[in-house]
Order: C-alpha cells, then structure tokens, then sequence
C-alpha cells in the first residue's frame, strides 16, 4: 500500500492514473490529508519532520511495533501462523501478497485482522523483515511467541 501511495502521490492523484489502475482517488485523497493532518501535528508540537531513504522500512516497523500480536509465519505448506495465539490461516485472496510466486512469497508478516470463515484468512498484511521483529521483541521487553517477558 506505501507504494501505491507513493506511486499516486507521484501522478498527483491524477483520477485517470486512479482509474487506470482500478485505484480509489476518494481513499487514497484521504490518506493525502490524513498524511497533511500528521505533518501539521508534529509541526505544531515540534516533532522533527525528516527523509529517510528508509521510510519503507521506517513505517513497516512503525506497524509490527503497534500489532506486534498480529504477526505470522509462513509453513511449509504455504499457509500461516500467528505467533500469538498459533492459529492458522492464509493470506486473504484480496491481497496483493497472493500473487506473488510461492518462493517469493513472505517469510513472515503483520496483519491488521484475522478473519475467520470456513478458512482463516489474514487480512491487510505487509511484510516483516525477521531482524525487524527481533528488534522491537527486544525492544518491547516481550516475547509475542511464549508471551513470556524478554531478559535482557
């Protein structure tokens, strides 16, 4: 989504660029004055506004630290399963994740729900580099996988 985001942002939002890419201008029109309100905030506030040549990498880990319960692993049989709670589930068909080739599918992600049908499907997912999970596990002082705390 970042990079859908960024790709619109580049096109300036232009309705034809949307449309030829079956993108929604009114929910990515949004996220641009939500982004405006953000910038705004921490302006007035005096949080330091910068570039990083990391951003991606910057709000992935933003995400994993704020759903840290809700990350998966990849089995072997091309399914998922939370690290939290041990359920399975695969990735939701809606995802672009689904279309990637199953050797180049993620090793691990965050999802922002667990839907539960006939299947469990993780909806709304991006990748998680493994370092990055290793990190904020340290960070947070808890371990999402035996829920028990971190010795430092």
């Amino acid at each position: 989504l970042l990079r859908v985001y960024k790709a619109a942002e580049e096109n300036n939002f232009n309705p034809d660029w949307c449309q030829r890419h079956y993108l929604n201008i009114r929910a990515l029109q949004t996220a641009a004055n939500v982004r405006k309100q953000l910038k705004q905030i921490c302006k007035k506030i005096g949080v330091p506004l910068i570039t990083s040549k990391k951003w991606e990498e910057n709000i992935c880990s933003a995400l994993l630290y704020g759903l840290l319960e809700n990350v998966a692993v990849r089995q072997p049989d091309s399914s998922y399963v939370s690290l939290s709670n041990r359920q399975q589930a695969k990735l939701h068909p809606s995802s672009v994740l689904c279309l990637l080739a199953q050797e180049a599918a993620p090793e691990m992600v965050v999802f922002d729900e667990m839907v539960l049908t006939s299947a469990n499907y993780l909806r709304t997912c991006s990748v998680v580099e493994k370092s990055w999970y290793q990190r904020l596990v340290s960070l947070s002082g808890q371990d999402v996988v035996s829920g028990q705390d971190v010795v430092s």
